[in-house]
């Protein structure tokens, strides 16, 4: 018989005991239509495992450890040195729990979004707990754990919803070369998007984008503003987007909520009229929270769940825009913690001090309007004051995890209905070649979709790691014999292993758990006869170096024939040299 490990492992994301697959194929688009064939897959930018590799010799049956994110708190990217009236940079913090199933840990992992380049940061804690049978045979026992790390990470704003900003900045992934490269002349049709029933069937769900980047992007020259896909009830669908939609200054609320937005499919339950049921993140099984940000309650933010803002709740003077009686997106930037990043540097669109407005679980159809201006200048801003400016109707505008989007048109509230938010981590290119609907000024090319890294901003989504160590015990093969040697060989006088010199040693190693071994001389003399029997694996033998008259033996070359209990044998040969005795 010998011992062998036999270990297999897996990792996977989990909500709520459903294992979802990061590996899964990413969706594609339709050419034509800009429409994704399904969801995304689940959350990749997380790395769990165990510090360098998986020592399965001191690690027997099944187990496994796991990185749950607990919350979130928003960051901001920092534009200080970039884009005058920037921000400055704040890392988001991303609350862990990880757990053996024997310990835990809370970590608190910041990550700085940059505009370009990636960031990540690494955990550590105990990930496996030492076997203490297995871990005797290396001087250790179930005190000791292998070591574990989950590594978050993030991508750039350009990769989250903020192609506007990176392409004006002519960041990695968006210059013309990466455009030309996809077949594209732009991404002016980028775009996270609503659908209603199982999967979205709306033809070009952005089409109400209207810049690109560096042009202008006109009130005047809008003939449609639905940039956000198509649900029932309402005729306007509309996110406010930094350079495509909106001034480009909404840069500012874009790199705060990118630190939240994930890559999935996100389906708002409507329950009576206009009372959210529950909000559900279908890619990764988990449930978004409400963020009861403002109003009386002071110590909350938005983060990675929901809220409601209606216009009911923006009567209060302060807002940016000036207009109390009409819900436009500079409200929202009364909001925590929008409201606290702006008034800390960002500098474009400034909530007077005291005006602080709530976010609600119940929508109230309310006046709408959603401004669109100039992308150069701040002096522009004021477009998105006039009171003529782009009446949405009646409706209401709703967070959900990081991302901002307006319902308007509205007569009735939803009821009894769903409404789904399908996100992105990469960006969508070319589109509007056969967009009847589609803003003058499109892409010239089909649609195009290059993924991303897509970041762990599920609150309540884990990362797991699971393994199976079978420590069996098989019969003893030709192959397990060929590993037997003997150490040292040529044996010389002495060696390290011997603590006097009457005390010699030669070793045999590798060998099987039982064995019987007999030591000739080159005549064919029997010379000694040496049984190996370990209870614990060990696969070492120590030979004294004398024969069976308890004689040190004589210089010379010898035999050694092993015979395993499966009947398995194998003859090998060593060299001595000793002093006369």
């Amino acid at each position: 018989t010998d011992y062998h490990p036999d270990a297999s492992f897996t990792v996977g994301v989990r909500g709520r005991g459903v294992i979802k697959d990061p590996t899964a194929p990413v969706p594609t688009i339709d050419v034509a239509s800009g429409v994704f064939s399904g969801p995304m897959p689940a959350a990749d930018g997380a790395a769990l495992g165990l510090v360098g590799s998986f020592v399965t010799q001191v690690v027997a049956g099944s187990g496994g450890f796991f990185a749950r994110l607990d919350s979130l708190r928003m960051g901001q990217t920092d534009l200080s040195g970039c884009c005058g009236g920037g921000g400055p940079g704040v890392p988001a913090h991303y609350y862990y729990t990880v757990s053996n199933g024997t310990s835990s840990t809370q970590l608190d992992l910041p990550l700085q979004q940059d505009l370009g380049v990636p960031d990540t940061t690494t955990g550590l804690f105990d990930g496996i707990t030492v076997n203490n049978t297995y871990g005797a045979l290396y001087g250790g026992n179930s005190t000791f754990s292998l070591l574990a790390a989950v590594k978050p990470s993030i991508g750039p704003i350009g990769d989250l919803g903020g192609s506007g900003l990176a392409a004006a900045l002519g960041e990695p992934g968006f210059t013309a070369t990466d455009f030309s490269a996809v077949g594209a002349t732009g991404f002016r049709y980028d775009g996270f998007r609503w659908y209603d029933g199982a999967n979205e069937t709306f033809a070009n769900p952005t089409a109400g984008n209207c810049g690109a980047g560096t042009g202008a992007c006109a009130v005047t020259n809008l003939t449609n503003f639905n940039n956000a896909g198509k649900v029932t009830g309402a005729t306007l669908v509309y996110q406010p987007r930094g350079y495509l939609m909106f001034n480009r200054e909404w840069r500012n609320m874009e790199v705060i909520m990118s630190s939240a937005r994930r890559a999935a499919d996100v389906r708002v339950y409507w329950g009576a009229a206009g009372v959210v049921d529950s909000v559900i993140d279908l890619t990764h099984n988990v449930p978004l929270t409400f963020d009861s940000a403002g109003g009386t309650d002071t110590a909350t933010q938005l983060s990675a769940g929901w809220g409601i803002l209606n216009q009911a709740a923006t009567t209060a003077a302060g807002s940016y825009d000036g207009r109390t009686g009409t819900l436009t997106p500079l409200d929202w930037t009364c909001v925590k913690p929008f409201k606290t990043f702006i008034a800390g540097g960002a500098g474009f669109f400034p909530c007077a001090g005291g005006t602080e407005y709530a976010v609600s679980k119940t929508a109230v159809l309310g006046p709408v309007a959603v401004g669109a201006g100039s992308n150069q200048s701040t002096a522009n801003a004021g477009s998105v004051r006039t009171a003529t400016n782009n009446n949405g109707g009646n409706g209401f505008s709703m967070y959900v995890a990081g991302t901002i989007t307006f319902f308007g048109g509205m007569t009735a509230l939803p009821t009894a209905t769903t409404w789904t938010l399908r996100t992105y981590s990469g960006a969508v290119f070319g589109g509007g070649t056969s967009c009847p609907t589609c803003n003058a000024g499109n892409n010239g090319a089909n649609y195009r979709f290059v993924s991303a890294s897509r970041p762990m901003t599920a609150v309540g989504a884990e990362v797991v790691f699971n393994y199976t160590v079978n420590q069996t015990v098989t019969q003893t093969t030709k192959a397990d014999l060929a590993r037997v040697h003997t150490v040292p060989d040529p044996y010389y006088v002495t060696n390290s292993f011997e603590r006097s010199p009457s005390a010699k040693i030669i070793k045999f190693v590798n060998l099987p758990s039982k064995a019987i071994i007999r030591i000739y001389s080159t005549s064919g003399v029997l010379v000694r006869v040496l049984e190996h029997n370990a209870t614990n694996f060990d696969g070492t033998l120590d030979w004294d170096v004398r024969n069976r008259n308890n004689q040190v033996v004589a210089s010379g070359v010898y035999f050694y024939h092993i015979e395993s209990p499966s009947g398995q044998r194998r003859i090998g040969r060593m060299t001595i040299v000793n002093f006369a005795q």
